[in-house]
């Protein structure tokens, strides 16, 4: 599953969506692209509510696939979500137990592996219901939105998951918004994501 960010505002579909999604499926995978209400459509003005709603709606995507999982011919016990920025959080509070809308709460499958990329919650909590989840995340250490503070969390999460599950990069001269990679420093950070999620499946 493939969660593009754009603020809450919009849905960067163009760079943090399809092409992730197409290198995915050549990779042999099947993908979903959620886009999901922004903006008015999520019926609140203040962006943390904003992000809040944005995350009830990853969930009802997910409740969905899980209810149609013959129709889609998928296996919702073992997949993994990608999100970029703001699909990053909302992936985050889906997947991580300290959250209002989490897995855990909606009685909805836990994702294998998360890709929060630029996107991580720097205020994240591990608890000890999160153990078995694994996580890789990119981000750059010239992040205008601060997502580079998460690198004070990472000890805590090493604690809770094991090391061998959290691959978090904070990568020095790298912005927000590097999308699929190419022509950055980590043109070849799906590929790496691709062997971290198969270690771990």
């Amino acid at each position: 599953m493939v969660v593009p960010g754009g603020g809450f505002i919009s849905n960067v579909t163009d760079c943090e969506g399809y092409p992730v999604a197409m290198k995915l499926h050549k990779m042999g995978y099947s993908v979903f692209v959620v886009s999901y209400p922004v903006g008015r459509q999520l019926g609140e003005t203040e962006q943390v509510k904003q992000g809040q709603a944005a995350a009830r709606e990853l969930t009802q995507v997910i409740r969905y696939l899980t209810e149609h999982q013959k129709q889609f011919s998928v296996n919702m016990d073992d997949y993994a979500i990608f999100g970029f920025s703001a699909g990053g959080l909302m992936t985050t509070a889906y997947s991580f137990a300290n959250y209002e809308d989490c897995c855990h709460k909606n009685h909805l499958p836990r994702p294998k592996v998360i890709f929060p990329m630029y996107g991580l919650d720097w205020n994240i909590k591990a608890l000890q219901e999160d153990k078995g989840l694994a996580v890789f995340s990119i981000v750059g250490r010239d992040d205008e939105f601060g997502f580079a503070n998460v690198e004070d969390k990472l000890p805590e999460l090493e604690k809770v998951l094991g090391k061998e599950n959290v691959s978090v990069r904070i990568v020095d001269g790298l912005g927000h918004g590097f999308g699929i990679g190419n022509e950055t420093k980590v043109k070849n950070w799906l590929q790496e994501a691709v062997i971290f999620w198969e270690a771990h499946r």
